[in-house]
């Protein structure tokens, strides 16, 4: 019998606005983006011959893979589109739901939440603070344990909203590990979601390992999106098995979720692939990968 499972980390877009630090992202064709500092990246996977991945095109992807539900986060790499993913969760409601993103130091922030939380109803909230696109690109002072962001995590517990940070790449001037630990520790019932399993690199093993035992929290979860990309490890994925099983041992399959970064995880590998890489991991159990692949997501962000 096929597996059931939710993707806790995708992105739809209606067109690609990005920015960070090195200013505006425009689509310039082929799947390929600039920057005005002449810089292009690959933004959109060859099997898709678009300049956006909409919500129709994930439902259909996930159709295929047997993928019962599905996340959708923002990112200012394709830049917010919150009321594009709201509509999408409109369209899908059975299998789609999306996390809010906005740029706190907005002088408009208040009516921005108010908007996007209280009147649209979303249930969870993402910050990104890596220094590529996220806040800490225009925003370089930022500090996760300030006054300003605690007062935006006052929001998000007074509104019971779910807060999902991805803490850009593990050593970066955005992966602010200590002040990580204070606002976990602070809010205590406050459920966060740390993207990318910290974003580490291949040499960050034993660093990881340390990270891992301090924030493992009752409140504290964690998504796989990009791990295979940070380890710069392929198929059969040596290295993310390994970073797994430890991931595992420490916080438990209770507390990992299964995740990818579609669309962009498709620029590179195939989405079997990343299936596989848990449930060819054989520190895991049959209710391990339960866990994992439906259990720990359903709870969290579909449970009625």
């Amino acid at each position: 019998m096929q597996r059931k499972i939710i993707d806790s980390h995708t992105h739809i877009f209606k067109y690609i606005a990005g920015f960070g630090e090195e200013g505006e992202l425009r689509y310039v064709g082929n799947g390929m983006a600039s920057y005005p500092t002449g810089k292009t990246i690959k933004m959109i996977p060859d099997i898709y011959k678009t300049s956006y991945v909409s919500a129709d095109m994930l439902v259909e992807h996930m159709n295929k893979y047997n993928i019962k539900y599905a996340m959708l986060l923002q990112g200012n790499f394709y830049g917010f589109q919150n009321e594009y993913s709201y509509e999408a969760t409109k369209k899908y409601p059975n299998m789609l739901k999306c996390a809010a993103s906005y740029d706190p130091y907005c002088l408009k922030s208040e009516a921005i939440k108010k908007h996007l939380f209280i009147d649209l109803g979303i249930k969870a909230v993402k910050f990104e603070l890596s220094v590529g696109s996220g806040l800490m690109a225009n925003h370089p002072d930022f500090k996760l344990d300030g006054d300003l962001f605690l007062n935006e995590l006052e929001f998000a517990n007074k509104h019971n909203l779910i807060v999902i940070l991805d803490l850009g790449k593990l050593h970066s001037p955005s992966s602010q590990i200590k002040a990580l630990e204070n606002i976990i520790t602070n809010f205590p019932n406050l459920p966060f979601v740390i993207c990318h399993l910290l974003a580490p690199k291949d040499i960050d093993y034993l660093e990881l390992e340390n990270i891992l035992n301090k924030i493992n929290k009752p409140n504290v979860y964690f998504d796989t999106a990009s791990l295979t990309h940070n380890l710069a490890d392929s198929y059969p994925y040596p290295k993310a098995k390994k970073f797994l099983k430890m991931a595992k041992e420490i916080v438990g399959s209770n507390k990992i979720l299964f995740a990818t970064d579609y669309p962009s995880c498709l620029k590179e590998d195939s989405y079997d692939n990343l299936i596989k890489l848990f449930e060819e991991n054989d520190c895991f159990t049959n209710d391990d990968l339960d866990n994992i692949f439906y259990n720990n997501a359903y709870n969290l962000f579909f449970k009625k």
